[in-house]
């Protein structure tokens, strides 16, 4: 089950800017928008209390709709749009932002999700605060106002001018998700002919090295593993056969949906607390992961990378079209991308050969 945490609509990091028509929601948005847009990737969701038209007559989407059509797409080489004639899908929605790095909303005043009253004074705006205050006072978290002065409340209070505060405050809203440390040790090692996690590299086995190295800047560690592995520390047993990394990082999102993961193969035995220091302080949030380039592969290393919660609807989305590789979704997703520390960081050992090329290192 895909769970985004308390009461988000579309996206983890979304607000509502609510108020009657003519308040100034969408001035102040578009403010917002151009504050952040050379930074961020931005997502606007408008709510429209009417019925709204995005077509012309005349044209050949308006034809197919009046035809009968029901879900209606048009693309260029650089955007594409869909009108869909059903019933709002929150499934839906939320796939169609995920690769924004937030959002801001319009409207959705009656929703339990996080939102700003933009305050005119009238009578019906008095009501709309009653309403918040009486029903769900936590969904609200400021006031913006035209004037000197706002409600009478105990909350936050900014003039609607005031774009640099404003946006400031709403940036405290979005508070990273935790991180928790996942080791991959699910797979078979058919090539290294023995489970790599138990390799010792460093005077003791693979798995106890990198579950103490992480646990020294994670409060919380897990291996992955196959559901007939045993092995002595906290561990989440992968509920997907044969889907390889993607089967147990699922497993892990599954668990603890609301949380971020870091992610490391047990085949890496340069991993170090030096890397791993260097990939949390770099983390971004907003990205659907962080993770290293990797200079020998010229791509993005899938196992070693920071995955954050909406990650795993992109997880679900390559798993219902039978992908299993993680590498899949870097490619396809807006992500942070590191230089390695060094240029054997990322190396993996995978055959008895290559153990037997690097073992005198660690020597």
């Amino acid at each position: 089950m895909i769970t985004l945490k308390g009461n988000k609509l579309f996206h983890p990091f979304e607000m509502s800017f609510c108020g009657h028509s003519g308040s100034g929601k969408t001035t102040l948005i578009t403010r917002l928008i151009e504050r952040n847009s050379n930074k961020y990737q931005i997502g606007y969701m408008k709510h429209d209390a009417h019925k709204f038209e995005i077509d012309r007559e005349g044209k050949d989407t308006h034809k197919a709709k009046m035809a009968g059509a029901k879900t209606i797409g048009i693309n260029s080489p650089d955007r594409q749009a869909f009108q869909i004639q059903n019933p709002i899908n929150q499934i839906i929605n939320k796939q169609l932002f995920i690769d924004d790095d937030f959002i801001y909303i319009e409207g959705y005043k009656n929703s339990l999700g996080d939102k700003i009253l933009v305050w005119t004074g009238t009578e019906e705006d008095q009501n709309l605060l009653s309403n918040y205050l009486n029903t769900n006072p936590h969904s609200l978290k400021a006031i913006v106002t035209r004037t000197s002065t706002g409600p009478n409340v105990d909350l936050p209070i900014f003039h609607i001018d005031d774009i640099e505060s404003i946006n400031k405050f709403v940036f405290e809203q979005w508070s990273p998700p935790p991180i928790n440390g996942l080791i991959l040790n699910g797979g078979r090692s058919k090539r290294m002919g023995r489970e790599k996690g138990k390799i010792q590299y460093y005077g003791r086995t693979q798995i106890e090295y990198l579950f103490d190295t992480l646990s020294l800047k994670l409060n919380t560690v897990f291996c992955s593993i196959r559901p007939e592995q045993d092995i002595d520390v906290p561990c989440i047993k992968d509920r997907f056969s044969d889907f390889g990394p993607v089967g147990g990082i699922l497993s892990a999102f599954l668990e603890f949906p609301n949380s971020a993961f870091l992610v490391l193969a047990c085949d890496m035995p340069f991993i170090n607390e030096e890397a791993i220091s260097f990939l949390l302080n770099n983390r971004d949030p907003f990205k659907m992961a962080t993770c290293f380039n990797n200079p020998e592969k010229k791509w993005d290393e899938p196992l070693f990378t920071i995955y954050e919660p909406k990650a795993s609807i992109r997880f679900w989305q390559l798993m219902s079209l039978g992908v299993s590789c993680p590498r899949k979704l870097l490619y396809q997703s807006r992500v942070k991308s590191l230089q390695p520390l060094h240029e054997n960081i990322l190396l993996n050992i995978n055959t008895p050969q290559e153990f037997n090329e690097i073992k005198d290192r660690f020597r």
